[in-house]
């Protein structure tokens, strides 16, 4: 095969010329053929494969195996800290039953009259601003009907109150004779065209609104995929179905017992319920909760908080010119928070075994000017009359703000097979970022390993080089070979071939290094030279001839002599 100028075979036995040969006349225009098919070479001749290579690189090698360390780590993490196996969902609200009772008399507290709100009131004094002032009279013990206001699930608690009392007259002698009564009563007059009225205002505390005992019981619902629900209550065993047959069926043992545990907002365990039958307990069981429920009073759920009524609420301060003392929970009100967090056996939040479901309930507060509005008549309006009498109350107090979250954990396949396919991604991303590095990362470094990584496979080439190596294959061979013959006549007589002790011997030098430092001994280099013996002596003639040589010679490479002349002989018929 000759090569021509332009990087194309042709054969030299060949007249017809080869389809890779350009036109030799230079001044002859090139056709759109051509011009198709130098597009094309440039376009659709190249087809990336991978290629798998070793870098002899000690830092490369220490940083791929920190990243292999971190992904395995990651990985491991993900996987089994997390029960990534498990398909997770969150629980929804199924029930909230909420009831308040007052304190009975000897309930209430006889040091309730020495506390500082009701012994000292004007001690609680705040100016808001020039115009606006919380100054209290006295406590007050409620009445049952006004100790608590509560609306489906909604409830309020007054800590403080300013009452506002009205008597309203119309006509000139209704309100000649309002006028007059006005100032005994205590009242400020005011009238307006033909109507009047007599205000008298004043600020109150409740007497002791930390002994109101507020009870629950509550349940959530949960859902998996291939309609299956789970829901459950405090005080009964949780109950299991499929929704598409709707037979509810109920849990016994562990799995069927829910556990609710009270929690301050550090985390920390926090015991209320110190007036129910089973006492103070942080852990409230079905048992526990059965006949009254999760209880415990206003003061209690406060000190799960970390606070009390009559704690400073700086951030409530007006900022206001005049503006004289600090506001107090107990003056201005606050929102209680109840988050209840639902949790399987197969979540990872899960940590009390003797239950199947627990559910973790944090209080909190969030200070605020928490207010509830309402109005008592005495006497309702007359249409004709104008005459009226009532009270108009602003309660300030404490009201209850419920969220449900949690999670639920279920095994499920595809939630494994996406562990797999995340894991073994995550796996392969150490090699990925290694191979960036050192193609781009480490200069003339990475031009030399972009180049052995990205080795352009070129046919034409390949039989080039594998001519060359076969060349200097059959000298070496009859390089060998003649120092086996008596002389350069009976070399061009004798067959080409060589004996097969003189390959042991040969065999014997190459690996002489191993054999004296003891890592190849005799027995095992005759094992091994005789499997290689083997090999080239493929006639068992215990000569190694040239064909055997030239085939054990070039075993790993891409190319090979028939595949070379059976490319030729295509190329020769211009196939």
């Amino acid at each position: 095969l000759a090569t021509s100028d332009r990087g194309s075979f042709q054969a030299s036995h060949s007249s017809g010329p080869s389809p890779w040969s350009q036109p030799s006349d230079p001044g002859k225009l090139i056709t759109m053929n051509t011009l198709l098919n130098m597009l094309c070479d440039s376009i659709c001749s190249t087809v990336q494969v991978p290629k798998l290579l070793s870098i002899k690189n000690q830092r490369l090698g220490i940083l791929f195996r920190i990243l292999q360390l971190g992904a395995l780590g990651w990985v491991a993490y993900n996987t089994f800290a997390m029960r990534a196996w498990n398909y997770i969902t969150v629980p929804l609200p199924s029930t909230f039953d909420l009831w308040l009772l007052v304190p009975d008399a000897d309930r209430s507290g006889a040091d309730v009259a020495s506390s500082p709100h009701c012994a000292d009131p004007s001690s609680y004094d705040y100016v808001y601003s020039d115009t606006w002032t919380y100054n209290y009279s006295r406590c007050v013990e409620l009445p049952i009907g006004e100790a608590f206001d509560k609306f489906g699930q909604n409830v309020f608690v007054p800590t403080s109150y300013e009452d506002t009392y009205v008597w309203e007259a119309r006509g000139a002698k209704d309100c000649a004779d309002l006028e007059f009564e006005c100032p005994n009563r205590g009242g400020d007059f005011s009238s307006l065209g033909t109507t009047c009225m007599c205000k008298l205002s004043e600020r109150n505390f409740v007497a002791n609104p930390g002994k109101v005992s507020l009870h629950f019981n509550h349940g959530y619902l949960v859902s998996f995929p291939g309609d299956f629900k789970v829901r459950g209550r405090d005080n009964s065993n949780s109950m299991v179905a499929r929704s598409n047959r709707g037979d509810w069926k109920e849990l016994d043992g562990k799995d069927g017992e829910m556990a609710t545990v009270v929690l301050r907002p550090d985390g920390s365990r926090c015991a209320v319920g110190a007036r129910s039958a089973s006492g103070a307990k942080s852990l409230w069981t079905k048992t526990d909760s059965n006949e009254d429920g999760i209880n415990g009073e206003l003061g209690e759920w406060l000190a799960c908080a970390g606070v009390t009524l009559d704690d400073d609420v700086p951030e409530l301060r007006s900022g206001n010119a005049g503006e004289v003392g600090m506001p107090k929970l107990r003056m201005t009100g606050f929102e209680r928070h109840f988050e209840l967090s639902y949790h399987n056996s197969n979540d990872v939040n899960y940590d009390i075994e003797r239950f199947g479901t627990v559910c973790y309930l944090t209080v909190s507060v969030s200070p605020s000017w928490n207010t509830a509005t309402k109005v008592a008549y005495t006497k309702v309006p007359n249409p004709h009359s104008g005459a009226a009498t009532y009270r108009a109350r602003k309660a300030y107090g404490v009201s209850l703000a419920v969220q449900t979250k949690g999670s639920f954990a279920r095994f499920d396949y595809n939630s494994l097979v996406n562990v797999i396919v995340n894991a073994v991604v995550l796996l392969a991303l150490p090699g990925t970022i290694i191979q960036f590095i050192a193609v781009y990362g480490l200069g003339l470094l990475s031009k030399i390993y972009k180049r052995a990584q990205s080795e352009v496979m070129d046919i034409r080439s390949e039989f080039s080089g594998l001519a060359a190596r076969m060349v200097s294959t059959v000298a070496s061979f009859r390089t060998v070979r003649r120092s086996d013959e008596a002389g350069a006549e009976a070399e061009e007589e004798a067959e080409e071939a060589i004996d097969v002790e003189r390959v042991r011997e040969y065999l014997r030098a190459a690996l002489a290094p191993e054999m004296a430092s003891g890592v190849l001994s005799e027995q095992e280099f005759m094992v091994l030279s005789d499997t290689a013996i083997m090999d080239f002596d493929a006639k068992r003639s215990s000569k190694v001839d040239l064909a055997s040589f030239l085939a054990a010679s070039h075993s790993q490479e891409s190319t090979s002599r028939k595949i070379w002349s059976t490319f030729s002989t295509s190329v020769a018929a211009g196939t």
